[in-house]
């Protein structure tokens, strides 16, 4: 084994025992050293990891034994093992970082190389260097990579930024690998290490901050030689990206890297395999068979210029870039086979063009082939999350058609139905993308068209079909958009459809199944209406309910029906929580539970949206249970919710909803183990929550939804830091928390609820604000300055208080508050 004992004044004991923990407690990583053992509590600190090295002879002929790492391959090797050793080191990195792990501290010496042959790479010594929060940090070999804003404050790795730092330090030594030169500045990085060597043992005196003030000047860069072909191009666009100076500029994570590579690799495969698959069109009858009918219609996309697999642009600063096209990354593997074949070029297809030809019949075939790949590609659970963790790029090509056909067309009568349902599908594309106002847009216009033409046929039993799904849609995106009335009453209009056809039909499963759904979706819209619609939830789902026990009386009941009927369980739970009956809510979320778990256990395969509503299910029961005072099974559901989350959040990373939820469980946990008296834990299992909450702003700063949550996490947090005399800690957290929740206040004006959901903006904007008083107030006495502040907020809270009072919306804990409010103020010399 490797044993390393660190120096403590050097290391952030805390940061580097959180990340040995989840590798120890996590799957080996073929590109990460293998941790047997640690311990950061005792006086000397140390870890043992898998000795990866080689013997050698030292000065005086004795055998020793050094660490063998890749320094010694830069500048020797040829750019195809130069880019495979940067793909592994990538994908190792994507691994720390979907664990939450930041190295902080790669350079060539922490990249050890193994025994295999071809020897692969394995990383060493992460989140150690420069990360700030230490006595006596010292920055060694790592400042030469390090991105210039972490050599200036490594105290920011705290503040969600250390990804990106990463992403730096790998471009830098990518560059490196490929060229045996640094991007930048490799002449000073030259003279400052012949100088540190100069000077032996005595302390190197030299202030890093002037090397980032450097690099930052130097923003522009060359490569040595030109790139040997576009594949090496649209690679070194990737390094390029990743050499950004602007941290927003760079891929977010490693793991945003390796899609990149990804797509690279699949864009050779897809080209190389296209001259066969052309040809073997060219050869078909032009009675294809569906599958071919969906490759040639994706020819047809390509053709019209809406493909392509990436794109050149000249930044400032910066080297040309070419940024490639996400890889679609889904399952069924027919999907993948398809979207393989879908992307080819425009002078190869020329002749697949001719063939389709421009004829309406054509265009219709064409549709319709691209509705069956659409129907693999947006799948969606029950909340309306993408089943399939595809990156946007790969959603541009479908998207791009739909609009420009629906675009193109919007005028011709003979193609309306087409047109419409173009626009119907472009719409769920973008609510796969989390884009509520594009979604909108096009699924209104499918919903105006589609009844148009059942006007002129009431008859057509598909049209009919088409009209509930595309409402229901547009209920999806509307409530996406904070439109929860509207939703609400689009949910409704595609139950009333669904009910007609069942009406009509009550012997089929499949329109006993669709009305059932339809009354889960309504029952799910009401109870996000307002607090007055618990009841109406109840009937609805109750009789989903009942109709699909008719199923399982008559033996025909199948696992998505086992599904439903758990859902069932959940919003009745839910329900019953609202009406403030624990009791019956615990009762039906466990049976929600007991079913999904039935399942899962009968399906070793289980979709990820399953895994995702038990999770919530088990989050929902958790709460429950805290609220009734049984924390200690709260606690047990709470961890089967993190488990599974954790899980779900490494299979799909950029899903939105898996990380929001799993925010919202770190922060019962921290309230779980503040109740048990245990602070610390409490605090760091609640910054778990903020940092993923924070993240996900950066990615979608319009939900008022998250920015609500995070508002509420940071104020939790502001309490913990208080309760530990953690003075500046909780003052910094609640300031920010006040801010956030003023600018939602502001923002989000909900104009369809005639301000009630501003209301309650207010009383929680009140709330924060006086409890944020409340700290200041406890630590006034170390800071004089501080009492005048809280007498400031506790006013600001009154404020908003009275403003509740004025719109017609008080209630006797208002009147409460103020009045303690107020005597606080007094106290504190406050008029």
């Amino acid at each position: 084994m490797a044993l390393k004992a660190f120096d403590s004044e050097s290391i952030n004991r805390q940061l580097i025992s959180d990340a040995l923990v989840k590798i120890f407690n996590r799957d080996e990583h073929p590109g990460i050293v293998d941790v047997h053992d640690f311990d950061l509590a005792s006086p000397q600190a140390y870890m043992a990891t898998s000795l990866h090295g080689e013997p050698y002879q030292n000065a005086d002929g004795e055998e020793a034994f050094r660490p063998r790492t890749i320094q010694g391959l830069i500048g020797h090797l040829i750019p195809e093992d130069a880019w495979a050793y940067a793909e592994q080191i990538a994908d190792a990195l994507a691994f720390l970082h979907r664990q939450r792990i930041i190295h902080c501290n790669l350079h060539p010496s922490n990249v050890l190389l193994d025994s295999s042959t071809p020897p692969g790479i394995r990383l060493t010594d992460f989140s150690q260097g420069l990360v700030g929060a230490v006595t006596k940090l010292i920055p060694g070999e790592a400042v030469f990579y390090a991105a210039p804003e972490q050599i200036r404050r490594p105290e920011l790795y705290f503040g969600g930024r250390g990804e990106r730092w990463d992403v730096y330090a790998f471009g830098v030594l990518t560059f490196q690998l490929l060229t045996g030169n640094y991007p930048r500045l490799g002449a000073a990085i030259a003279e400052i290490k012949k100088h540190e060597e100069a000077a032996l043992d005595v302390h190197f005196n030299y202030d890093y901050k002037v090397l980032a003030d450097m690099i930052e000047d130097q923003a522009a860069y060359e490569w040595p030689q030109p790139a040997a072909d576009d594949d090496e191009s649209a690679r070194r666009a990737i390094i390029d990206r990743c050499l950004e100076i602007k941290p927003e500029d760079r891929f977010p994570d490693l793991r945003e890297v390796v899609l990149a590579f990804r797509a690279l690799e699949a864009d050779q495969l897809r080209r190389e395999d296209h001259r066969r698959f052309a040809e073997e069109q060219l050869r078909s009858d032009k009675q294809a068979s569906g599958l071919k009918k969906i490759a040639a219609a994706l020819g047809i996309l390509a053709l019209a210029g809406l493909g392509g697999t990436a794109y050149l642009s000249q930044k400032k600063g910066g080297a040309a870039s070419a940024e490639p096209a996400a890889v679609p990354q889904v399952d069924p593997t027919a999907l993948v086979a398809l979207e393989e074949r879908a992307e080819t070029a425009t002078t190869e297809l020329e002749e697949m063009k001719i063939l389709l030809g421009n004829s309406n019949n054509n265009l219709r075939e064409s549709q319709s082939a691209l509705d069956e790949i659409f129907s693999l590609v947006v799948t969606r659970d029950q909340d309306g999350n993408s089943e399939h963790d595809l990156p946007e790029d790969s959603r541009g090509l479908l998207l791009n058609y739909y609009e420009e056909f629906a675009t193109q067309h919007k005028a011709n009568p003979e193609l309306a139905l087409e047109v419409a349902r173009a626009n119907n599908n472009a719409g769920e594309i973008h609510l796969t993308l989390g884009d509520a106002e594009a979604a909108l847009e096009h699924l209104t216009l499918a919903v105006r068209k589609i009844n148009l033409l059942r006007g002129k046929r009431p008859d057509d039993v598909q049209l009919t079909i088409d009209a509930a799904r595309f409402t229901s849609n547009l209920s999806e995106a509307q409530a996406l958009g904070g439109l929860a009335n509207v939703a609400a009453d689009s949910a409704n209009e595609s139950y009333e459809l669904w009910e007609g056809l069942y009406q009509a039909n009550k012997t089929s499963s499949e329109a006993t199944r669709a009305l059932a759904s339809s009354l889960i979706l309504l029952g799910q819209r009401m109870l996000a209406t307002s607090p007055s619609r618990p009841a109406d939830t109840g009937l609805h789902v109750q009789r989903a309910k009942t109709i699909l026990e008719t199923l399982e009386a008559d033996q025909e009941i199948a696992e998505e029906d086992i599904v439903a009927l758990s859902q069932c369980d959940h919003l009745l739970g839910l329900s019953e929580r609202a009406k403030g009956n624990l009791s019956d809510a615990i009762d039906l979320q466990i049976a929600a539970v007991d079913r999904l778990l039935d399942v899962k256990i009968a399906n070793t395969e289980t979709p990820r949206h399953q895994l995702y509503s038990l999770a919530s299910y088990y989050g929902e029961l958790a709460d429950a249970l805290a609220e009734s005072g049984n924390r200690e099974d709260s606690a047990i559901a709470n961890a089967e919710a993190v488990k599974l989350l954790v899980d779900l959040v490494d299979l799909a990373p950029s899903n939105t909803a898996y990380h929001f939820e799993l925010a919202r469980r770190f922060s019962t946990k921290a309230a779980l183990l503040r109740d048990a008296g245990k602070g610390k834990e409490a605090r760091t299992e609640q910054l778990k929550g903020i940092d993923i909450l924070r993240d996900i702003l950066k990615v979608h700063p319009k939900r008022f939804d998250i920015q609500l949550e995070f508002a509420l996490a940071l104020a939790d947090m502001t309490d913990l830091y208080s309760e530990a005399k953690l003075a500046q800690e909780a003052i910094n957290s609640g300031d920010e928390s006040v801010k956030l929740m003023g600018q939602l206040l502001n923002d989000d004006l909900d104009a369809e609820n005639n301000d009630a959901k501003r209301n309650r903006y207010r009383e929680v904007y009140a709330d924060l604000q006086i409890r944020y008083a409340e700290h200041m107030e406890r630590f006034s006495s170390k800071d004089p300055r501080l009492k005048e502040l809280a007498v400031k907020y506790y006013e600001r809270g009154v404020n908003q208080l009275q403003a509740l009072i004025n719109s017609g919306s008080t209630s006797e804990e208002h009147l409460k508050a103020i009045e303690a409010a107020d005597a606080r103020i007094k106290a504190l010399g406050g008029q």
